[in-house]
């Protein structure tokens, strides 16, 4: 359900205020998403590429052996989210994780190292994969956050 067109539509609307119950709710930082789906969440913090202002999303990231990256699937929306157009403006970045603070450069990938990225997030959950199917008609951009 999560995955379908409408269920997308309504996670990119209310996971945030739901996310806000499981803050009060749970103790220790949970988000929604982790205690729905099991999924580990990160709080990315960007500067707005328009306003200059830093904006904080939760993210699922995608850990390989290699790289620890973030997909801007937007739920498979047609547009790109306002994050991954903030990397790209400015790829400076402050990923925060139970508590944690890194100050990271965000870098796009392309290629191979892309696919791989894509491939481990499908297998991490399956939505990543029925999300960049739906926005086919633009580029997901795939960012590692290196610190």
């Amino acid at each position: 359900m999560a995955t379908s067109r409408a269920g997308s539509w309504l996670l990119a609307r209310s996971l945030r205020h739901l996310d806000r119950v499981a803050e009060v709710g749970f103790p220790g930082d949970r988000t929604a998403t982790e205690l729905l789906a099991g999924l580990p969440v990160v709080i990315l913090t960007t500067t707005g590429a328009r306003t200059g202002r830093a904006r904080s999303v939760r993210l699922v990231p995608v850990v390989t052996a290699d790289v620890f990256a973030v997909l801007g699937t937007n739920f498979g929306e047609r547009g790109s989210p306002s994050w991954a157009l903030n990397l790209l403006h400015d790829p400076a970045a402050v990923l925060e994780y139970r508590g944690r603070r890194l100050e990271v450069r965000a870098c796009e990938l392309d290629g191979r190292s892309r696919d791989d990225v894509v491939a481990a997030a499908a297998r991490l959950y399956p939505g990543f994969a029925r999300y960049v199917r739906r926005a086919s008609g633009r580029r997901v951009h795939v960012f590692a956050l290196v610190g």
